[in-house]
């Protein structure tokens, strides 16, 4: 089915992103924008603006300059590269904080720093950014337990490098999932996610 195959190239876009160096969250508020703008059609265009992440013409001219993608006619795993590229090299600040947040900042922050839309579909701009705030939230939630777990810790190793730059902390952190119902997992990573900031604040006198 349709819905079938859209999960399927999120799923394969979001472990690209990874693999360039996204946290989950991140990853997830990307494959956000690339749903929103193009339905993830690497061949949708739309006013002069092109592929998965309708891309104007100066920044399509850029990315081909600079990586020898035309992402108007390049594949989906092509363009996720492009964007990538995109990402660290026109947009460091917002990598880095895309990538110390959970999913939901994220899909904001995608959509107001990389997307910039104008008025979609009656919504303002800040209130697309919180529509896809929401479907980044529903994309991660989607992947498998470890990857929802990946956005929590990298979260938690930011405010731990925020609030104690000079001391060298161990977090580990150990999910038993014996449940099989989400509902249940949930408890048992809150647990350990609660477990580890104990541990944390020992470490750090935060306690």
């Amino acid at each position: 089915s349709g819905s079938s195959v859209t999960a399927a190239a999120q799923a394969r876009m979001m472990k690209q992103f990874e693999a360039g160096g996204a946290t989950p969250a991140a990853a997830a508020a990307m494959v956000a924008q690339a749903q929103a703008e193009s339905s993830m059609n690497p061949r949708a265009s739309n006013a002069g603006h092109v592929g998965l992440f309708q891309w104007s013409a100066r920044r399509r001219a850029a990315i081909l300059a600079g990586t020898g993608i035309d992402v108007a006619t390049a594949s989906s795993e092509q363009q996720t590269k492009a964007a990538l590229w995109e990402l660290r090299t026109k947009y460091p600040k917002l990598w880095a904080q895309m990538n110390s947040e959970g999913a939901s900042a994220a899909g904001r922050d995608a959509t107001l720093g990389f997307e910039r839309p104008g008025e979609v579909n009656g919504l303002s701009a800040a209130q697309e950014a919180d529509r896809r705030a929401q479907m980044a939230s529903r994309i991660l939630g989607r992947q498998p337990t470890g990857a929802a777990l990946g956005a929590v810790l990298a979260r938690l190793r930011a405010a731990q490098h925020t609030t104690n730059t000079n001391n060298h902390v161990h977090m580990p952190i150990t999910v038993h999932a014996k449940s099989a119902d989400a509902r249940g997992i949930g408890r048992e990573v809150g647990g350990a996610v609660r477990q580890a900031l104990l541990v944390m604040q020992a470490n750090t006198g935060l306690a």
